[in-house]
């Protein structure tokens, strides 16, 4: 077995076997939890059109967490700097409200949490995101997606375009 950091080091002195080994996890591998983690990321509205290439880089750079019950997930005011995704379990989205929190709706698996928030470092949520059940929430930070836009076009592309939507970039030509 090989630990994680070894197989970084060895992806920074041989990129083409550790591309070999990705594509031929990419091409052969049928475990239904990796299938499950491509299907969410291509969930999102704006990785929907990306190619199998780019959806598995972000499927290798998603992290886990496990949220207890009752876990506060993503508090109102928090700045989000990750895309998430729920896994596992059920996630209650709340208003703030006065001394109170509204319900708003509940996630479940496959959910995409802060989908543009992410990417504008002064936006700050306005719900809160707490597990209604024991959760796993698997996430990307923002600066991952926007270190794999340096590889693919495409990608950086999508990000260039939200960040012009949301107005973080200033203005350009």
């Amino acid at each position: 077995s090989i630990s994680k950091a070894d197989f970084n080091e060895l992806g920074d002195l041989i990129p083409d076997l550790v591309q070999a080994f990705k594509n031929g996890i990419r091409d052969n591998y049928n475990d239904s939890d990796f299938k499950f983690k491509k299907l969410m990321v291509k969930n999102v509205p704006y990785l929907r059109g990306l190619n199998d290439d780019i959806i598995l880089e972000i499927v290798f750079l998603l992290r886990s967490h496990k949220f207890d019950q009752g876990s506060k997930i993503i508090k109102r005011g928090d700045n989000v700097q990750r895309l998430y995704f729920l896994y596992e379990g059920v996630i209650e989205v709340t208003v703030p409200f006065l001394d109170s929190n509204i319900h708003f709706d509940y996630l479940n698996p496959g959910s995409c949490l802060c989908v543009f928030s992410c990417f504008d470092h002064q936006m700050q949520s306005v719900l809160d995101f707490c597990s209604k059940t024991s959760c796993i929430v698997n996430y990307i930070d923002v600066e991952e997606l926007e270190g794999l836009g340096k590889r693919f076009m495409d990608l950086k592309d999508i990000v260039k375009a939200i960040k012009i939507e949301l107005g973080t970039m200033g203005k350009t030509d």
